[in-house]
């Protein structure tokens, strides 16, 4: 397992592209380890091709909306692609 080694490390959602990804440039560039996730794990693949798999770990974000009332709330989890999805009757 890939860890921060005493490395100040950041938490990025949306990282595969847009400002996501460019921050992860950047906190990378500053010698921070990089928790990437996202929905798109080919870009992700991509990303951590680009910074070094010794300086960050990527995951697929897979998720769902939950529409309660008027407000729509997402609900995120992270888990392999090869497992089945958890279920939301425990929130």
């Amino acid at each position: 397992m890939r860890t921060a080694n005493n490395r100040k490390s950041i938490f990025i959602t949306g990282a595969a592209s847009g400002m996501g990804r460019e921050t992860a440039h950047l906190f990378w560039q500053k010698g921070w380890f990089v928790g990437a996730y996202d929905v798109n794990a080919e870009r992700l693949r991509a990303l951590e091709a680009e910074l070094g798999a010794d300086n960050c770990v990527v995951q697929r974000v897979c998720g769902e909306l939950l529409i309660l009332g008027k407000s729509v709330i997402r609900h995120t989890q992270v888990w392999s692609c090869n497992r089945s999805r958890p279920s939301l009757s425990s929130i």
